[in-house]
């Protein structure tokens, strides 16, 4: 049985709420140094694990970002080389995000694929479509931040390498995919520190 900021807060004889908050991060309410400490070694100790799900109930935020790509009107040549998932991965570990591609299934409408990407399950997502994508207008219109790889009208976007093979995670499509997941982590930190104000 996975060990609770409850068991922790019993064997410390402190307030769960306290607990709580110094597990969580929270900077709203002060806790006494030696009493942070107590209970940061106390969670290390016991083996204390954060429940993603409870966080995300209570912080509405998943750190979940999706990745959708159709290439129905893209060159072959566009497919995503090995670098960009690399470059995809570290750039997600900086920012403390998880990755969910989102599948595009050939006989789903646009609006099954915007329900899809936009569903609850991330935070944000990252696109690569072509410039006529019949989602395009679906996207415009999405309640979560959307960056797209590629000008996509209407949508934050991010140039296209001209190095389509790839040149290292370091070189362009490196930059590109590091420059989309930084511009929507911003988008992600304003839209939900935002809604965290008005709900809190």
């Amino acid at each position: 049985m996975p060990i609770t900021a409850d068991d922790i807060a019993r064997r410390l004889g402190l307030a769960q709420s306290t607990v709580s908050r110094v597990l969580a991060g929270s900077t709203y309410h002060r806790v006494a140094i030696n009493t942070r400490r107590r209970i940061e070694v106390a969670a290390k100790e016991m083996g204390y694990s954060p429940n993603t799900l409870a966080r995300s109930l209570r912080t509405r935020r998943t750190n979940t970002i999706g990745l959708h790509t159709s290439f129905g009107g893209l060159p072959d040549a566009r497919r995503l080389p090995a670098d960009f998932w690399v470059a995809l991965r570290q750039s997600c570990d900086l920012h403390g995000l998880d990755l969910l591609i989102h599948t595009n299934r050939p006989d789903a409408s646009p609006s099954a694929l915007f329900g899809q990407i936009v569903g609850g399950r991330t935070d944000g997502a990252i696109v690569y479509l072509s410039p006529d994508s019949p989602l395009r207008p679906y996207l415009c219109g999405a309640q979560i931040p959307i960056v797209s790889i590629g000008p996509l009208t209407g949508i934050a976007a991010v140039p296209v390498p001209d190095e389509l093979d790839g040149a290292g995670c370091d070189g362009a499509w490196g930059e590109t995919v590091r420059n989309a997941v930084a511009i929507l982590a911003q988008k992600i930190i304003r839209v939900y520190d935002f809604n965290l104000d008005i709900v809190g």
